[in-house]
């Protein structure tokens, strides 16, 4: 009889968190029991070695209520579970545009794809009304390529997960900035100018001393000088004395 080892997972229990390399299997014609359009894909853990074999499982709901088989394009760009669909195959390297679903599904068979995986509890209300699923845990599935993320490092209890994307060089250091240049000295200052002597004051002649008769006596004439007649005084002072 076979010997079953130690350490096989058990069904139903959730992918752990973190950067996981998934293998895809999907049911692409798969619908919800309300006849929606919600392709079924299995996800098989290839990295990291402690999580390999475990599996997980996520439904893409297509459908709405309002178009259950996806077919309206407003459908396919504003319904979460269709964009959420075309990024897992985006991720796993297949084109989605102006292709079928079941055309997408069969090239997504098989291939491998990178996922952030996080491990959340529906809440208590949902979309505004009681959430017959609260307190349930569910896998939440952020897609990757499988060459964006190293290989899954199991984080310490208690310790969140960092991504291992390799840090981003760093920025080369700037030019170091050239000295200020010195400060010009001030330019000297012009040589005092001479001053420019005073002129000497206007020599002011002496009034004529008044004098008796017809004629007046210079001051500036010798003693012996004769006198001048009163009306050739002013003549006598600009020949005799012009300074």
């Amino acid at each position: 009889m076979p010997v079953i080892p130690g350490g096989v997972p058990e069904t139903g229990q959730l992918l752990p968190a973190g950067f996981l390399r998934l293998r895809v299997a999907i049911d692409g014609d798969a619908h919800h029991d309300d006849g929606r359009l919600a392709p079924k894909v299995t996800l098989t853990v290839e990295e990291p070695a402690e999580a390999v074999g475990q599996i997980g499982f996520q439904n893409f709901y297509l459908g709405t209520h309002e178009d259950p088989d996806a077919e309206q394009d407003a459908t396919w760009k504003r319904h979460f579970p269709c964009r959420d669909f075309v990024t897992m195959a985006h991720k796993a390297g297949i084109s989605t545009d102006g292709r079928d679903v079941a055309t997408v599904a069969a090239e997504l068979e098989g291939q491998l794809v990178g996922a952030l995986c996080s491990i959340v509890t529906e809440p208590d209300v949902k979309n505004g009304e009681p959430n017959k699923y609260a307190g349930q845990q569910n896998n939440r599935f952020r897609w990757l390529r499988v060459d964006e993320r190293e290989p899954f490092t199991k984080p310490a209890e208690g310790e969140p997960v960092r991504s291992t994307r390799p840090a981003p060089p760093p920025a080369a250091a700037a030019a170091p900035r050239p000295a200020p240049a010195a400060a010009r000295p001030a330019p000297a200052a012009a040589p005092a100018r001479a001053a420019v002597p005073a002129a000497p004051p206007a020599r002011v002649a002496a009034a004529p001393p008044r004098t008796a008769g017809a004629g007046i006596r210079c001051t500036l004439c010798p003693p012996d000088a004769p006198l001048v007649a009163r009306a050739e005084f002013p003549g006598h002072m600009d020949q005799a004395h012009p300074e």
